[in-house]
């Protein structure tokens, strides 16, 4: 597959060189160091990153070419000195198919080993802890699973502190997955993905107006999967709707897993009682599941998601997939509808064991319609936290049932269709993602900008809704004052 970008490198400043980027920017390295990024932006602008240790990058702002660079090497002279940039393999390996070898208990490997954008990870499902290894050390272990070889000492050490798992001298084959670099046109390493819109849950907050049990055919879904896995996707969400309820959601499932990805699932849980599901998240184990919850009893809930039974399928459901060990987390969901349950809400949930947060905040419908914020406690507006930032589109996107890609679930505009038109033509997606991020309309000039709670998408959505500035801008304190 040709790029579509040449490579390129010069020296653009006294000891700064630009490298041409797959993803229509920059890198910049200063005496050797890989510092930063930029990439171009509207209004022949560029978008400047600095690069910090285990993040995507932090944003410096939008300026002039020039000024762009400057800003990087004026944030890097100014931080903490960061490690080397490690060096990328660039070749394609000829690698073997990948093989589901699966242990005593049928399940498959226990650690994933791949590149994450400029850096070499070592992941384990369900874990938070996490490796960086140096280039040499995930090149020899690359070589080592190509040549069938075992895990050597020097990795087994690690993830037994890491993990408590024994996997010295195991072969290498049946307890690790090492996924080779990305040889697309364009790399990313998290995506989200609703499998299907349909829903057994009529929720009145929902912030999908049309939940059509619509979707690709089981090979175009493996077939999608591929792709995100040769673009370099690791941390994979799959939602929906709800997601267990897809038909070919197991066999899509098994193939990601397969694939070498972290996967997330987001489920109403009234599903995760049923012994299918059960059994393909043992033999492949997710890294989280999380669960909504909307009532601690069966009036609220059922009332809530307008649907009978929604509450006994549900605690069914989770109760289920605790037992069986999985790695979950739950969503409390607070509206008014509920909101005098929140104590029982967080009382039933301790006493299965299982950490929770509770999102307060409803949004319109992603398409501008304002009827789900009759849903909203009005006492909890105002309560999220400062928006701090996205990478969305740069180092992350979202894929529809039908396999049409935008920046995030929110900032749906100029959508491409990744069947028809493959990982090239996401090497539109961050001008498309940046257009979306740029303060318009009503958000033009603000002066309290810095302290917004809300992305710029996720505010158009609220002004498209006509919904009150209380519910998403500082400027609507006054109203609720």
């Amino acid at each position: 597959m040709e790029r579509r970008i040449p490579p390129a490198k010069r020296e653009f400043l006294p000891g700064v060189t630009l490298t041409v980027s797959v993803m229509g920017g920059y890198s910049i390295e200063r005496e050797g160091d890989y510092i930063g990024w930029i990439h171009a932006s509207v209004d022949n602008r560029w978008n400047a990153y600095v690069r910090r240790p285990g993040t995507g990058g932090h944003p410096l702002g939008r300026y002039d070419q020039e000024e762009a660079v400057k800003a990087v090497v004026a944030a890097w002279e100014a931080g903490t000195v960061l490690p080397k940039r490690m060096p990328v393999v660039t070749e394609k390996r000829e690698r073997p198919p990948a093989v589901l070898v699966r242990d005593k208990e049928d399940r498959m490997y226990q650690v994933i080993v791949s590149p994450q954008e400029d850096l070499f990870i070592a992941v384990r499902a369900g874990r938070q802890e996490a490796m960086q290894l140096p280039s040499a050390n995930y090149a020899e272990l690359a070589d080592i699973s190509d040549g069938g070889g075992v895990v050597p000492a020097w990795f087994g050490i690690a993830a037994r502190q890491a993990w408590q798992v024994e996997l010295t001298g195991q072969p290498i084959n049946e307890v690790l997955v090492v996924r080779p670099p990305s040889v697309s046109p364009v790399t990313y390493s998290r995506a989200s993905w609703e499998i299907n819109k349909g829903c057994n849950f009529s929720c009145e907050h929902c912030y999908l107006e049309q939940r059509p049990f619509a979707g690709l055919p089981l090979p175009e879904k493996l077939r999608l999967l591929d792709m995100l896995r040769d673009m370099g996707v690791i941390w994979f969400e799959i939602t929906g709707g709800e997601p267990l309820i897809d038909q070919d959601f197991v066999p899509a499932y098994e193939h990601a897993h397969a694939a070498g990805m972290m996967m997330e699932i987001l489920t109403n849980g009234s599903r995760l009682h049923r012994e299918e599901l059960l059994d393909a998240f043992h033999r492949h184990p997710p890294h989280k599941i999380t669960v909504s919850v909307y009532g601690a009893s069966p009036e609220t809930a059922d009332a809530l998601t307008q649907t009978r039974g929604a509450f006994k399928s549900a605690y069914r459901g989770l109760q289920a997939a605790a037992d069986a060990g999985l790695p979950l987390g739950v969503a409390l969901i607070v509206t008014k509808h509920n909101v005098e349950e929140l104590d029982e809400m967080r009382a039933l949930v301790r006493d299965l064991g299982l950490p929770f947060k509770e999102y307060a905040s409803i949004s319109p419908t992603y398409t501008g319609k304002g009827s789900t914020l009759e849903s909203q406690v009005p006492s909890l507006i105002g309560k999220s936290d400062v928006f701090q930032g996205c990478p969305a589109g740069h180092t992350s996107f979202h894929v529809d049932p039908l396999g049409f890609t935008t920046m995030c679930k929110v900032g749906r505009d100029s959508p491409i269709n990744l069947i028809t038109e493959g990982p090239e033509g996401l090497l539109r997606l961050p001008a498309i993602a940046d257009a979306q991020m740029l303060r318009t309309g009503g958000c033009s000039g603000c002066k309290l900008s810095s302290t917004c709670r809300v992305c710029r998408p996720m505010a158009r959505v609220y002004q498209e809704a006509k919904a009150p500035l209380s519910h998403y801008c500082q400027h609507g304190d006054k109203e609720r004052s």
